[in-house]
């Protein structure tokens, strides 16, 4: 496969990239308690664990009696964090890890429509996610840094599909640079009202 070379921040509507959005500090202080917290199969490919209202793979949905837990302490701050900083219109109550092992990726998709606007915030690692437009298939490109949160809405939530190539390196700045093991922390809203 080519690794094309990927521009910083694509042309969509609805799309918002904030770097360096956490510190370094931060950033170790999420792993540690992510990976106290536990990874679950969820039956994917890779290791998830879910916080807050717990979305069904398997059903692919979710209801109001799928909450299980509060956020955690360190989750519940971000997620504030991101309604004071009119990030998100309301604090989040559902919270995603995933970890990423080099080759592994996700397929294109959009997030189940319970949800509205989602946040992402990358860390350890950097890659490419790619966005495919669901009516025309125009594609695009971002280099997600470590520590970096990339916002979804409008146009970018529900009319761009998302996804991470399976693949071990990525191609960057002039560079092919080898993907090492890499946590998505997903903020998402789900309406109890």
């Amino acid at each position: 496969m080519s690794l094309l070379e990927t521009p910083s921040v694509p042309d969509i509507p609805g799309l918002r990239y904030l770097p360096d959005y956490l510190t370094a500090a931060e950033e170790g202080a999420l792993v540690a308690a992510i990976e106290q917290a536990g990874w679950e199969n969820g039956g994917m490919r890779r290791l998830v664990r879910q916080f807050g209202y717990r979305y069904s793979f398997s059903r692919r949905s979710m209801a109001p009696g799928d909450f299980r837990e509060a956020l955690p302490n360190w989750g519940a701050s971000i997620a504030r964090r991101l309604h004071q900083g009119n990030l998100l219109p309301a604090v989040p109550n559902q919270m995603l890890a995933n970890r990423y092992l080099p080759g592994e990726g996700i397929s294109f998709h959009v997030d189940a429509a319970e949800f509205n606007e989602i946040a992402a915030l990358s860390l350890l690692s950097a890659c490419v996610m790619e966005f495919r437009h669901g009516k025309t298939g125009e594609k695009q490109k971002i280099w997600l840094e470590p520590r970096s949160l990339l916002i979804l809405e409008g146009a970018a939530r529900w009319d761009w599909q998302h996804g991470i190539p399976y693949r071990k390196r990525d191609r960057h700045a002039g560079r092919e640079q080898l993907r090492e093991p890499r946590i998505s922390l997903t903020f998402r809203i789900f309406p109890t009202e």
